[in-house]
């Protein structure tokens, strides 16, 4: 079975707001009414809002991830990862 892939663009991403508009761009382009928060994060990542089920297993990979690191406070940094690590549905890699 092939595990989707979904790349996120740091490039993309200069805020929090931005951060949440390359999630959507990338993981829900077609929901409408994506939360920005991270509650709503840990439920795309769940899937069932369009471009996977729910629960199915998938591949999250960030490029250039120091240029959005150097943007983002640490913080909110800790706690998207921490949702992340906590979806057993989702492989994280960087690059």
């Amino acid at each position: 079975m092939t595990v989707k892939e979904f790349v996120l663009d740091g490039r993309h991403v200069t805020s929090i707001g931005s951060f949440y508009d390359e999630v959507q761009r990338v993981l829900c382009p077609e929901f409408i009414g994506f939360g920005r928060n991270l509650d709503a994060f840990n439920d795309v990542l769940r899937g069932g809002l369009g471009t996977f089920e729910d629960g199915e297993k998938i591949r999250l990979r960030v490029i250039h991830l120091r240029e959005m690191l150097a943007l983002l406070p640490k913080d909110f940094v800790r706690q998207v990862l921490s949702v992340i690590e906590n979806r057993d549905n989702v492989e994280f890699v960087e690059k």
